[in-house]
Order: C-alpha cells, then structure tokens, then sequence
C-alpha cells in the first residue's frame, strides 16, 4: 500500500513537500522520476518484495507506473502466462501484464488498486481503479495541465481549489459524495472499474469500464448445500491468499458482527495465533467487545481490545476529518482510525470483513425491498403513511419501533428520496431547509440503469456503486493509511464477489425459523465457525454514541463552529441550524445529532482549507 502523486505538463515546485505529505501512506520508501511532461511520486508502504525490487516508481521498457495496492493473484498470472519479471514484487507483474495485454489485462486482476501507467512512446497516460474502489485516485485537471493524487486533502494544499457548490449541496442530502464528484471544481475521482486515457499532447481524455460486470449475473448455482460448500470454500481460499500475498505480519480487525468473526475463523484455522483487534465502550449499547471476545477465546487468537479515547475527543475529530479532504460525516471514522492505530503498533496488515453487507444482503433495510413493500396499493401506501406521521418520534436508534418506523416511512417514497431515506437519512423530512438542492443525478441515472432488476438486487447495486465507494471504504481507506496500516478485504475480491453476485435473492434475504433473515447464506456458513448468540444478532454498524457525544464532550466544539459557520449557513437556511442547537425538543434525538454532525463536518472541512500542517 503506498501514496501516489504525478502530473503532466505541471512541474512541482518542491516534490520534498508532497512526498512528506504522503509520507503517513508509505513510511518505508520514496522514489520520484521525471519523462517528458510526466512527473511521478511514490511513498511506499513495503509489503511485498520490501527490497530494491519493489522500488517505485517502477520502468519496464516503455512503460513507467506508480501503483497504490495489492494483487492477490499475481503469482498465479506470472505461472499462467509465464512472466519473466526480476522482481517477487506485484507492481512488476502489473507492468508485465500490461506488456502482454494492455488494458485487457485489468479484467484479469483480483486486487485492491489505483494506478497511473505512462507509455513513453506513444505519450499516453493510464489512469485505473479496482472493481469496487478500494484504493483512490483523485484528478484535477484544466486546459494542458493534470495532477493526480493518492489523497483529496494532498491536492488541495498543494493546488488553489475553488469550492463545488452543487457537489456540496448534494453532500448535505445525502451524506456522502456519489461517483467521479469531489467538492472541488476541476476535480474527479476515478470510478470504480474505470479506466481514464489521456493523451498527454492533446490532453483529451477517454474513460471505460473495464469491468465485466458488477451487475447479478443471473448464473445457476444447483442445491443450497452444494452453494453453501462452494462459499466456504471461495472464502477459505481468499482468506488464505490474502494471508499468503504478504512478506510481514498480517491481523484482523474482528468487530462483534458475523463477517469480521468469519474471517477471523478462517485466518486462525490458517495461522493459529493470529492477532485480532477490536474496540471496547466499556459496555453499554454500542460495546460489541464482548461477543469478538467469544470469538477471539474460541480461536485463540493474539487478542487486543482498544478502549475508547475517553479525553481529548475534539482534538480526535479535528485531528481526523481534515484527513479526508472533503466533508465526511461517517462518525464510525472515529472508531475505525482507533483500532487502526492500535494495530499498527504491532503489525501492518489486516484483513476486514468490508463489503459482505453489500454482497450478501446484511442491511436490514433491504427487508422491505424483498417482501415486495415497495410495490403496494396505492390506498394502503396511504394508510401507512398516514400511520407513520402519527406516531411520536424514537426515542433510540436501534430500537425495533425505531426499525419499524423508517419501514413504514420507505414504503411512501419512490426514486432518489426513498433510496436516501433508506441509506443515510440526512436531510430527510426537512428538504425545505436547504437553500440551494442539488438533484441527485448519478443516483437518478443509476436507477435508470437499474431498473430491470428486482427490488432487492436494485438495492444491492446502488449501494456498490454509491454507497460502498464513497462512504465505507473512503472512510477506511484514510482511518487505515493515516497510520500507515493496509487495510484488506476478503469479501471484495473477485472470486468472492461473483460468488455472491450469481445468488439468487431468497439466499440473501429469507425465512428461516419463522422469521425473515438478512444475509441467509453466509450466516448458515457462520454457525459451522460462529458461536450462536454472534450469528443471531441483528446487524448492526460500526457506531459509536453521536447523540451523548454532540450533548457532552463535542457541544463546545459543535456550538463554536454552528454558531459561527463560514459555509454552511450558504447551503442550510441559519434558522434551521439555529434551531437545531437552541430548541433540540423539536427533533428526534439522533436525528438531530446526525444533522449536527453533517453540519459540524462541512464547517471543519471548510477551516481546515486555509490551514496547513
């Protein structure tokens, strides 16, 4: 894992600044090469071949690349096509394949990745992500000028940025920025599954998807018990290649949750005494400790429970949300950069359970989407929502009322609103207060695109292509290379990801014992490895206590940036906001706190761009 940073027809003024910039994603090395109007930069995190023969950026003949990532498969493709590399470092088996096949070598890859590869002669620049963005790869580009980069926040202080007002409108509504949208102008992020051409004398710019599919595939799988032995075994070998595809010390990050607790079940079978981490509340709602303890004593693993900073907690939020370069609300950040920096002190790999809910059917707000609530009577729509509206608002979260209640809200909606509902729930029931709203587009044309597949496989696939990328695995992405740790996971690579993707719905969403069930066949496969109380548990996210966090320990700091904004009373009418600290009776609770958040990471986002390390 490592930074990346390059450009064309833009020199940098001081190269030493950006590699010290990115020196927190690759601690171990650095290197730098310059080719016609091609600059490139490399920090590098050295997990494999941590010799000389995995020194970026690396040249083979015509070509020059800078690789951020890992490839699984790498030594399968060197014995399958007989690659001649001098190296035992993946970098250089990309460079080999590419020489073989040029982009038609992508498909072939299973990995986490983000690149930029040059061809010398026909002075043309590649730029590629993975098949469901793990690894990042930001662009800013005008007139002959371009600049890619590893981190949104590295372009931003090293370039003059102008605010994207619209990207930031539809940040506020949905919580997250959806596609190629950053908050800047003149800035993209690669797609998943792209890959972006530029010709460095015309700068034009071709992009596809190289992808094959990220869509249901629709493919026969036979009897259950012959589709559960086929997981366990796709499983068992990935977890094991991404063991095996390391020359140091590889952990888990094992919450209480069935996917995490699987991974870590296998990798122990695999690597008795393996080293697991996880983050302790001290008890109460939001601790799972305890059920990744059951876990962690039944494969005896090397176990460390991270306690929760319980002092200084401003400081952690202002330390970690400018880190993203954009506004980020996910408040499970916090939590995940903890654990993160406890394992680091001990190794430099883990492996995560990431990605198993979007694949396997794990959100139980896919639910209703399967039970066919989304296409009722319009009279009874009516009723429900009539019923909704009536009813007082939750008092907590993960109450089943509270559950019940987003349901019966779902069911009213259609389009965009439902899918935000459903998700992330931000500005839900108070559009009126944003001043300037931004039609979601990407989510507008993914439901177009979309539209063939049943409730639940829609569902499934916004979230892969939306949520996925541009909330959960950005959020790791920098909680784990702020602390120089490669974060992997086993459930997005490709063999398990097309597994998932040919199951039919009722082995994602079913019955079982007289009650309907997210993710039916991976839990059947975590009761073989899982102690029973762990695989029952309802799912639940990495979450940590926001609403007794904004009231206590984070009030001084919400109240002085809210009080005195500098963005955000452009994008939400100031009596709203107003309201939202002065009269808190008048909202829900934790909907009120995750406005408060969404606010709070606007206005650090916005001070942090005037201020530099």
């Amino acid at each position: 894992m490592c930074g990346i940073v390059g450009s064309l027809n833009r020199p940098f003024d001081d190269p030493g600044l950006l590699l010290r910039d990115l020196h927190h994603r690759g601690p171990d090395g650095h290197g730098s090469l310059t080719m016609g109007p091609l600059t490139v930069l490399h920090t590098r995190l050295a997990i494999q071949d941590q010799g000389a023969g995995g020194h970026q950026p690396m040249q083979r003949g015509r070509y020059v690349l800078v690789f951020n990532g890992e490839i699984y498969n790498h030594r399968d493709l060197r014995q399958c096509y007989n690659l001649t590399c001098q190296s035992g470092s993946d970098t250089e088996t990309l460079l080999a394949m590419w020489e073989k096949f040029g982009p038609a070598a992508l498909p072939q890859l299973d990995g986490m990745f983000a690149f930029a590869l040059f061809d010398s002669v026909e002075q043309r620049l590649w730029l590629a992500r993975d098949r469901f963005g793990q690894k990042p790869l930001y662009v800013w580009q005008t007139g002959t000028q371009l600049v890619f980069c590893s981190e949104l926040r590295t372009l931003q202080r090293h370039l003059a940025l102008q605010p994207n007002r619209a990207a930031l409108s539809r940040f506020c509504q949905a919580g997250y920025l959806m596609s190629s949208e950053t908050p800047y102008r003149h800035v993209r992020l690669v797609q998943p599954g792209h890959l972006e051409q530029i010709d460095a004398r015309t700068m034009a710019c071709t992009e596809t998807d190289w992808r094959k599919s990220s869509l249901p595939q629709r493919t026969p799988i036979g009897p259950q018990s012959a589709t559960l032995n086929r997981l366990e075994q796709t499983l068992t070998q990935t977890v094991r290649q991404h063991l095996d595809t390391t020359d140091r010390e590889v952990g888990v990050l094992l919450s209480g949750g069935v996917d995490s607790g699987l991974i870590t079940a296998l990798a122990a079978q695999y690597q008795p005494g393996i080293r697991t981490f996880t983050l302790s509340f001290g008890g109460g709602l939001y601790d799972e400790a305890p059920l990744a303890r059951l876990v962690a004593n039944r494969y005896r693993t090397r176990h460390t429970e991270v306690v929760v900073p319980t002092t200084n907690l401003a400081d952690e939020v202002l330390n970690l949300l400018p880190r993203y370069g954009e506004p980020f609300m996910d408040s499970s950040a916090l939590p995940s950069s903890w654990v993160a920096r406890a394992a680091r002190q001990h190794l430099p790999v883990v492996l995560t359970g990431d990605g198993a809910d979007e694949l396997f059917g794990g959100y139980r707000r896919y639910v209703p989407a399967r039970l066919g609530l989304y296409d009722l009577p319009a009279p009874v729509a009516r009723l429900l929502s009539k019923l909704s509206t009536a009813l007082p608002h939750p008092k907590q979260k993960q109450s089943r009322f509270s559950q019940a209640l987003r349901l019966l809200a779902s069911t009213q909606q259609t389009g965009p609103s439902r899918y935000l509902s459903t998700t992330t729930d931000v500005m839900t029931g108070y559009e009126s207060a944003l001043i300037d709203p931004a039609p979601p587009n990407q989510l507008t044309s993914l439901l177009a695109e979309t539209d063939s597949l049943s409730n639940l496989q829609q569902l499934q696939a916004l979230d892969r292509a939306l949520l996925l990328p541009g909330d959960l695995l950005k959020k790791m992405d920098i909680a784990t290379m702020a602390h120089g740790l490669e974060a992997r996971n086993p459930f997005l690579s490709q063999p398990v990801a097309d597994f998932a993707l040919s199951l039919p719905d009722n082995q994602k969403i079913g019955w079982q014992n007289g009650a309907i069930r997210t993710k039916v066949l991976l839990r059947q496969l975590a009761h073989r490895y899982l102690p029973p109380v762990l695989v029952n548990k309802p799912k639940r996210g990495f979450e940590v206590p926001l609403r007794q966090w904004l009231d206590g320990p984070l009030r001084a700091l919400t109240h002085d940036f809210l009080t005195n904004p500098g963005l955000i009373d452009t994008l939400i009418e100031p009596s709203f906001i107003r309201q939202l600290l002065e009269q808190p009776r008048r909202f829900a609770p934790e909907k009120r706190a995750k406005l408060l958040w969404m606010m709070l990471s606007v206005e650090i986002w916005h001070r942090s761009l005037h201020q530099h390390d």
